[in-house]
C-alpha cells in the first residue's frame, strides 16, 4: 500500500479530522472498492462472455486487494448474487444467471441465500427439478442456521410440489 497525502484549504486544524478520516478509510480500501472492479463497469447490454470475463477478472481483483488488507479473499456473497439476478432481469439470460449463483454456492456452501437464489433461476430455466433440490437445499441450510430466506424458500418449494389439478393452471 502507498500513501498519499491531502490538503483540507477550507478547514482549520480542528474540522480536519472528520474528511480526512472519511479520506483515510477510503484510500485504505480502495483495493476492494466495488466501484472499481471490472462488474462495477459492465453495461446494460454485455453479452456472456463479457460477464464471464468480468466476473472472473473482479473475483481474482477482489482477492489481491483483499489479501494485502489481510481480510478474506472470497467475494461477498451479495455481490455475485446481485450480479446473478440483474443478469436474470436485465440481461433475461437464465443460464449465465444460474453459472452465477453457482459459484455463489460454491463459495458459500452453509449460506440458505445462495440455494434460494439458484433455485430462483433454475426455476428461470425451466429445470424445475433442480430448482426443487436448490429449494430443499435452501430450506435445510435454512432451518439449521436461522436464516431469514426460510419461509419464502419453503413456499417455493410448496408451490413447486403441489401436484397440479387437471384443467387448473398453477397460481
Amino acid at each position: 500500500m502507498g500513501l498519499a497525502y491531502r490538503f483540507y484549504p477550507e478547514n482549520t486544524h480542528g474540522l480536519t479530522p472528520a474528511p480526512s478520516l472519511a479520506d483515510g478509510l477510503r484510500f485504505v480500501f480502495e483495493p476492494i472498492s466495488m466501484s472499481k472492479l471490472p462488474i462495477a463497469k459492465l453495461g446494460p447490454n454485455a453479452d456472456s462472455a463479457t460477464v464471464v470475463r468480468a466476473t472472473i477478472e473482479t473475483e481474482e481483483g477482489y482477492a489481491h486487494g483483499a489479501r494485502s488488507l489481510d481480510l478474506p479473499e472470497v467475494l461477498p456473497e451479495d455481490v455475485l448474487n446481485s450480479l446473478g439476478y440483474n443478469v436474470l432481469q436485465a440481461l433475461k439470460n437464465p443460464g449465465l444467471a444460474v453459472w452465477l449463483f453457482q459459484r455463489n454456492v460454491a463459495r458459500y456452501p452453509e449460506s440458505a441465500n445462495v440455494y434460494d437464489s439458484l433455485g430462483d433461476g433454475l426455476l428461470a430455466k425451466g429445470d424445475t427439478a433442480a430448482a426443487k433440490t436448490a429449494f430443499k437445499r435452501a430450506v435445510d441450510v435454512a432451518t439449521r442456521t436461522g436464516h431469514v430466506v426460510l419461509a419464502e424458500s419453503r413456499r417455493k418449494l410448496q408451490e413447486l410440489e403441489q401436484p397440479v389439478q387437471a384443467g387448473k393452471p398453477k397460481p
